[in-house]
């Protein structure tokens, strides 16, 4: 997590401070090893420009992927996939008059 006078990422693209997840828990909540990044660990050798930064996974478990995104995009996101069940819920009430 975040510590004070930490520089905010601003996009997927940029390297978190300490090389550890900024928004979220650094260890896996299965088995508490340390997070990596998951292009790191598919590709060592990959350049920075070509790592997204937000995209964590535990190097034990792989049990998927820990998104290092602030709580409010995941509240957007979970709003997003709401909005979409209502409007398919009221399209088959639609199909059904």
């Amino acid at each position: 997590m975040h510590r004070d006078g930490d520089r905010v990422p601003r996009s997927a693209a940029d390297p978190r401070p300490g090389g550890q997840p900024y928004y979220i828990a650094p260890g896996c909540r299965r088995c508490s090893a340390r997070l990596v990044l998951f292009d790191r660990l598919e590709n060592p050798e990959a350049p920075d420009d070509e790592v997204w930064h937000d995209e964590w996974i535990c190097p034990v478990c792989r049990d998927g992927l820990y998104m290092d995104w602030p709580e409010s995009e995941f509240i957007e996101i979970d709003l997003d996939r709401l909005l979409e069940e209502v409007q398919e819920q009221l399209e088959r009430e639609d199909d059904q008059q």
